[in-house]
C-alpha cells in the first residue's frame, strides 16, 4: 500500500515490537481509509511517484 520496496512480513514484525497498540490502529485506520477512498490513495501513489522522481535528480 506504501509503496515500500522491504520484507514486509519482517516490516511488520518490527511494527509490533516498537509501536503503540494506538500508533497501530491509527496505521490501520489510515489504511483502511485508502482502501475505501481509492481516488485519495492514487492521489498519494502519484505523489509517490514525483517523489521519487525528484530524488533521482
Amino acid at each position: 500500500m506504501i509503496c515500500a520496496d522491504c520484507d514486509i512480513a519482517a516490516e511488520a514484525e518490527a511494527m509490533e515490537h516498537y509501536l503503540s497498540k494506538q500508533t497501530i490502529k491509527s496505521i490501520q485506520l489510515l489504511v483502511k481509509f485508502m482502501q475505501d477512498h481509492t481516488e485519495c490513495y492514487n492521489i498519494f501513489l502519484e505523489y509517490v511517484m514525483n517523489q521519487e522522481e525528484k530524488e533521482e535528480e
